[in-house]
């Protein structure tokens, strides 16, 4: 069972976690979007998406609600999803 502020602490890191997406995009969009993005920039959000969904994971066992987000995981491509 998670205490009041483990809660928030998780909210603030998920919190942070999607600014770092958000940025990291900013970034690969530069190239031409996560395809083309440099291996630094493909690995921050890998690594924060997969933050992302661990964080959802501990929220949610419990018994916090978590809405998605549409950047938490990478995009389809070509009908498939993005290794990550």
């Amino acid at each position: 069972m998670l205490s009041e502020d483990d809660i928030k602490g998780q909210q603030d890191q998920l919190q942070t976690y999607r600014g770092n997406v958000a940025h990291l995009l900013l970034q690969a969009a530069q190239y031409g979007g996560e395809v083309f993005a440099p291996t630094v920039v493909a690995n921050g959000l890998r690594e924060a998406r997969k933050n992302i969904r661990h964080i959802k994971e501990v929220l949610r066992a419990a018994g916090v609600p978590v809405a998605d987000s549409v950047n938490d995981e990478p995009p389809v491509v070509h009908g498939h999803e993005r290794a990550s």
